[in-house]
């Protein structure tokens, strides 16, 4: 998926008043047409086990009740539409993909893309409504950032260490050849991801989150540490040259609807300011939330692409610390650029605070 500065600029003018503003979206899953009949190939690199396992990262999880939007999977999409198509592929064109309502695999072929087997593929539906039109290739790109945390965690207890190729309109995870097996597998981590994943909620959405508490038992400090040890594990996979072109603001609650930030050059926000960033959440008891700042000044129409990705990452890896029946980690894109830079006094003319989540626990 190739996000462009174009791109970039059409979803910031669209915030300060701009009308009529598109990105312009491309899609290539009509490129891909159902074999009904074909025999799996015996993939020498990857028991089939393994493959099962890797499509699961993007299958449905759960459905709810009490939300608008009741399908839920294993990370945050808006409004739960769920554009992403996940493809495996088996070698010379053919590809598998796990069925939409099932737990059963069908498979593709696209001429189009001959990749090595054992690769993935991340497409992505036009699913957008009318009112996501000034940001939808955003959104996609951050979703496709959000999803392969899960898969590149996933990867790693299978012993599988994939590559990045952004391509148009679509991203590659290319794999290495080297063979995977099941001997190695660390199930039990597997199993408490996959228990993470069922857990993770964005909260209810039917009306303003008015009844909140705190509970956070973790540590603001070491979750701002582990996002700083991840973008700086994490840069070189994505294609970026910066280490500072992302920065993460950690504010948590001290229990009196007073927000601190982790980073001491920002000062301390009350409970009320904060409501006016985002009005449909009472924020005096929220737990904590994260600004993911973005250094305008060193994007490219070559890395801005890698940056979202990135900024989708580390958003989903703290979607996946806050976990819990009555417990959820928001992403949140749309909000007044302005009013954040004033409230949390940021540097507009280098930072764009780009990418928000909010985290809480509806009492």
């Amino acid at each position: 998926m190739q996000f462009t500065i174009r791109d970039y600029i059409r979803e910031i003018s669209s915030y300060y008043g701009e009308k009529d503003v598109y990105q312009n979206f491309g899609s290539n899953c009509d490129e891909y047409t159902l074999i009904k009949e074909f025999e799996m190939p015996v993939i020498q690199q990857m028991p089939i086990s393994i493959i099962q396992t890797l499509l699961a990262s993007n299958s449905y999880i759960r459905a709810t009740e009490e939300t608008s939007f009741k399908i839920h999977k294993g990370y945050p999409s808006p409004r739960s539409l769920y554009p992403l198509q996940l493809f495996f592929s088996l070698g010379e064109g053919i590809f598998l993909k796990n069925n939409e309502v099932d737990t059963t695999q069908n498979y593709f072929k696209n001429e189009n893309v001959i990749i090595e087997p054992g690769s993935l593929i991340l497409e992505v539906e036009n699913k957008y409504p009318e009112y996501y039109s000034h940001i939808r290739k955003t959104l996609s790109t951050l979703e496709m950032g959000h999803l392969l945390y899960n898969i590149l965690y996933i990867a790693n207890l299978l012993g599988i260490n994939y590559s990045l190729n952004i391509a148009e309109n679509r991203i590659l995870l290319i794999h290495p050849q080297s063979i995977a097996t099941t001997d190695n597998i660390n199930y039990s981590r597997l199993e408490k991801f996959n228990q993470s994943c069922q857990l993770r909620s964005s909260g209810p959405y039917r009306f303003r989150i008015l009844n909140t508490s705190i509970n956070y038992n973790g540590s603001p400090q070491k979750l701002t540490r582990n996002l700083n040890n991840i973008c700086t594990n994490m840069y070189q996979f994505f294609q970026l040259e910066s280490e500072n072109s992302i920065q993460a603001l950690v504010y948590h609650n001290d229990g009196s609807g007073k927000f601190v930030c982790e980073n001491q050059s920002y000062s301390d926000l009350s409970y009320q300011k904060v409501n006016k960033i985002y009005p449909h959440i009472n924020f005096y008891g929220v737990s904590f939330f994260v600004f993911f700042l973005l250094d305008h000044t060193v994007l490219t129409d070559e890395n801005i692409t890698g940056h979202l990705l990135m900024l989708g990452y580390l958003a989903q890896f703290v979607c996946l610390q806050f976990l819990g029946e009555d417990k959820f980690c928001r992403p949140i894109k749309s909000f007044d650029m302005n009013t954040v830079e004033s409230i949390l006094g940021i540097d507009g003319a280098q930072y764009t605070s780009y990418y928000l989540l909010v985290a809480g626990k509806v009492d």
